[in-house]
């Protein structure tokens, strides 16, 4: 299952260096330390400040890169989706385009649309974006069929992603409410619906090389003692969405060999029964079931019984060599698509969040 779930390589220097501007992330939401509704770690829910926008990362088809590519930053933050407005302050949420082909930074293929109501779209052969700053509920569209233009997916080869991810804390002092160890509960939730979903394979789906995912993941990083930075990391994964399974399996494994870009470092995945049911499902009578009138589904986990088991399971591994759970914080996270398999897939999203708990 190695081939399935990898990141891009840049990726993980955002993690490891998450928050290195100096700018303290405080939470915002006035609940302040609640022993019921917890805290939350997000700011700017409703994405009133927009999104930093990521270049392309690496070419599905190396051969084929002139015609991805845009620009000379392939990881960086190459433009902003501010609605057209100037006076606003720096994003908090950045927007990851891997392997898309298509460039949401260039103007002359992207789209921009007022849709009134404080609801904007951005959008183009590959991808769509749309939200309100109102309510922060937003959609996410991704066609693997306009990325996967030269053949379905082979071992070895990149695959188009696109998620809206950000940091949660400096990186030399961190926020306490980030800090693990202290806590009684950390709970992630989500709540999506799948408005389209489309298999636009041209032959038979292989499980170990084709699929369709929307997950939520945590940046479990470690901060060294000695020298106060982040040094090592494991991906904690909610797959809240995969199309060969009604409920996504428990795996964990070294994100390495599936293609150039692979992390090697530990992912830890939730199994789907730990937050989805019968009735709480993208599936009915063994049939995915999309549609603008499709029921919403609510995933809600509390991830911090699994933290002690993933380090564990990742020092067995060879992986975070030295780290030890009292310096373990939620540095960063990310939610959105990874295609491997050419589908094509658009969901709507509301009440993203991650709770902390004393």
């Amino acid at each position: 299952m190695k081939k399935i779930i990898c990141i891009i390589l840049s990726l993980i220097f955002i993690v490891m260096f998450a928050g290195c501007n100096g700018n303290e992330i405080i939470p915002d939401d006035n609940n302040g330390k609640d022993t019921d509704m917890g805290t939350s770690l997000l700011t700017d829910k409703t994405f009133k400040n927009g999104f930093g926008v990521r270049g392309l990362g690496e070419p599905i088809y190396p051969e084929h890169a002139d015609e991805e590519t845009y620009g000379d930053d392939k990881f960086g933050i190459v433009t902003k989706f501010q609605y057209g407005r100037t006076d606003l302050d720096q994003p908090h949420w950045n927007l990851a385009q891997w392997s898309t082909r298509y460039p949401f930074h260039n103007p002359e293929i992207t789209e921009f649309n007022d849709l009134g109501n404080n609801v904007y779209s951005y959008s183009n052969q590959s991808k769509l974006l749309e939200l309100s700053t109102k309510t922060g509920e937003f959609k996410l569209g991704l066609k693997a069929s306009q990325c996967f233009v030269y053949g379905d997916r082979t071992a070895g080869q990149e695959w188009p992603h696109l998620l809206i991810e950000r940091n949660l804390t400096n990186q030399t002092n961190p926020s306490p409410f980030t800090k693990i160890s202290d806590k009684e509960k950390i709970v992630a939730s989500v709540t999506s619906r799948l408005n389209y979903f489309e298999d636009k394979m041209t032959v038979q789906a292989d499980e170990s090389l084709h699929s369709a995912m929307m997950m939520l993941y945590l940046y479990v990083s470690h901060r060294n003692p000695d020298t106060r930075t982040f040094d090592d990391m494991i991906w904690l994964g909610v797959m809240i969405f995969d199309n060969r399974w009604e409920y996504s399996h428990q795996m964990d494994f070294v994100d390495s060999g599936s293609k150039g870009s692979a992390t090697e470092k530990y992912i830890y995945n939730l199994g789907g029964e730990d937050f989805l049911s019968k009735d709480n499902n993208f599936w009915k009578d063994g049939q995915i079931v999309s549609g603008y009138d499709s029921p919403w589904v609510t995933a809600t986990v509390d991830v911090l019984p699994y933290i002690g088991t993933a380090l564990e399971r990742a020092q067995l591994s060879d992986c975070m060599i030295g780290c030890d759970y009292e310096n373990l914080y939620i540095s960063g996270m990310y939610i959105g698509y990874e295609l491997p398999g050419t589908y094509d897939i658009e969901m709507s999203f509301k009440d993203v969040d991650i709770r902390v708990f004393w």
